[in-house]
């Protein structure tokens, strides 16, 4: 089959008036429509279904070139694709003079003000409302005396692994993001906590979409927004509106004399009057806020 050009250069003004419409904003991106398979959903991948279905190869249909799966490969595919690409929204990285770049928003947020996604520590999928309990918890076997991985001492049954930190495989912002992102480090939370300044916004500020959280404020004048997302624990979600539970990729290593405490992760806490990094149970439902290594 010829190329037709002029479907191609009606496409090629079409895709820049849309891309030339994106604007910036904080999301996970969806894999549906990554035909060349390299994690992201861009233009390429609709450029090869265009290629593939004006080359007349359009037989092998139940491949990834049949996006929509309506058993043909035909320019809804590559439309699909481009709107796939254009409702992405990008995930930018602030300096805040610190050692890392915190993203503008959490994880699954559309706004920086928006709560997002709630996750378990070491689970990159979010779960129904009310489902964050061990019996839920992708790294135990219904309970806390039997955990599968990130398991530091022999007081439970798992198989001691030593793991004090997050594999990237199990870091929500690497598994969602992308490329360069990742969950903070407890030392990095520390560093946001004390180098930086905080201030805390009410209901009802026309700053933050009316909701309540700190903006948090570099030595270089920069800022992001930590909305109170609460979070949610065995059939509850607490303190939504009052309090951030933020997730660390750092495991508990120190019990203390109190074993129980092995089975918490690190987090960001904090209220209107208190900021501090604290510890929780690890199956509850968190935020998540990437950083990005410079």
């Amino acid at each position: 089959m010829l190329r037709n050009w002029k479907m191609s250069r009606l496409l090629s003004v079409a895709v820049m008036m849309l891309v030339q419409s994106i604007t910036t904003s904080v999301c996970a991106s969806s894999k549906k429509g990554d035909v060349n398979n390299d994690g992201a959903v861009t233009m390429s991948d609709a450029n090869m279904v265009i290629d593939q279905f004006l080359s007349g190869n359009t037989g092998a249909v139940d491949d990834v070139y049949d996006v929509n799966g309506d058993g043909a490969v035909n320019m809804s595919d590559a439309n699909m694709i481009v709107n796939i690409f254009l409702s992405q929204i990008v995930y930018v990285p602030v300096d805040l003079g610190l050692s890392v770049k915190w993203a503008t928003c959490n994880v699954g947020a559309s706004d920086p003000w928006e709560c997002g996604d709630y996750f378990a520590w070491g689970e990159t999928e979010k779960k129904e409302r009310f489902t964050y309990n061990w019996e839920t918890y992708k790294w135990s076997e219904g309970d806390y005396h039997n955990l599968t991985k990130y398991v530091p001492t022999s007081y439970y049954d798992g198989i001691v692994d030593n793991k004090s930190s997050l594999d990237p495989e199990d870091d929500a912002a690497i598994v969602n993001m992308g490329d360069g992102w990742r969950m903070p480090t407890e030392g990095e939370v520390e560093e946001l906590i004390t180098k930086c300044t905080w201030t805390w916004y009410k209901y009802r500020n026309t700053k933050y979409g009316g909701k309540q959280g700190y903006e948090v404020t570099g030595t270089n004048g920069n800022s992001i927004f930590l909305p109170a997302g609460g979070y949610s624990d065995r059939g509850t979600e607490r303190n939504q509106g009052t309090e951030g539970a933020y997730w660390t990729s750092s495991l508990v290593t120190s019990s203390s004399n109190n074993a129980y405490s092995y089975l918490d992760a690190r987090l960001l806490s904090f209220t209107s009057s208190y900021i501090y990094n604290s510890r929780e149970t690890r199956f509850i439902g968190a935020c998540v806020r990437g950083v990005y290594t410079k």
